[in-house]
């Protein structure tokens, strides 16, 4: 079975923040909010 890696994000997250409100449709909104979730996921997972 293979390795679960975790890449370093390359997008701030207030960056990702500023691009679901720039977003013009729906499904590109919700792209960037799931960005933001994992984001703020491994944000937290690095404070610990």
């Amino acid at each position: 079975m293979a390795q679960v890696t975790q890449a370093v994000p390359h997008l701030d997250l207030e960056t990702v923040k500023q691009r679901v409100k720039l977003a013009q449709s729906h499904w590109e909104r919700q792209k960037w909010l799931g960005r933001v979730l994992k984001l703020g996921k491994m944000v937290e997972n690095t404070k610990n």
